[in-house]
């Protein structure tokens, strides 16, 4: 549904020349369509954006459209270029905009762990949440809480990885009792598997 409705307001922004409007709502589009796993829809909505770049004058929404293009990359695989972007992206970042700062660390941490680099997902991660803004990207934390996990484990550190989240936290018998993060719920999961508890890790 969000999807459908994003690509309207996208194309209605478009024809009333609404730059800003028009890349905000292409960010939203990028991650309804990553959500489901339409990466050919989301890398269109990320070409859209990118074909305007050189109108954009706001730092901000420069990095946005890095960001987006990298996350994209990443998932098609293409990791050097999406660590290019990354670098460019992480040298532009204005200092005061928390929300895009953690945002290119939850994707710099993604990329060293899908290039097992385990110690610098880990610590990405680390810093990521450390700085984490009190408000604006509370979608992106439990990927990242998630990262961390994984680069730990694979570390062997089961000690920092247990203390990443609540362990006693039971999963929801209903998942709509408790809407949440896909995310929050793996790291659970994977979290009971390692430490061979079965029925927690079906459970979440």
């Amino acid at each position: 549904e969000a999807s459908t409705y994003l690509g309207g307001a996208a194309d209605r922004f478009q024809s009333f020349g609404a730059l800003r409007e028009f890349l905000l709502t292409l960010t939203g589009i990028v991650d309804a369509e990553l959500s489901m796993l339409h990466r050919e829809e989301a890398w269109k909505a990320v070409e859209r954006g990118w074909a305007l770049r050189e109108r954009v004058t706001d730092p901000d929404q420069r990095v946005d459209l890095m960001l987006n293009r990298a996350q994209v990359l990443l998932g098609f695989g293409r990791y050097h270029e999406a660590d290019v972007l990354l670098a460019q992206a992480s040298r532009s970042l204005p200092s005061q905009n928390g929300v895009l700062t953690a945002r290119a660390r939850s994707l710099m941490a993604e990329l060293a762990l899908r290039r097992e680099d385990f110690k610098a997902a880990a610590d990405v991660a680390a810093t990521a949440l450390a700085d984490w803004p009190k408000a604006g990207a509370d979608a992106d934390r439990a990927t990242v809480v998630l990262i961390r996990q994984r680069a730990l484990l694979a570390l062997g550190d089961t000690e920092a990885a247990a203390a990443l989240l609540d362990r006693t936290r039971a999963a929801p018998a209903d998942p709509s009792d408790e809407p949440g993060s896909v995310a929050d719920a793996l790291a659970q999961a994977e979290w009971a598997r390692t430490t061979r508890d079965a029925a927690r890790a079906d459970a979440w």
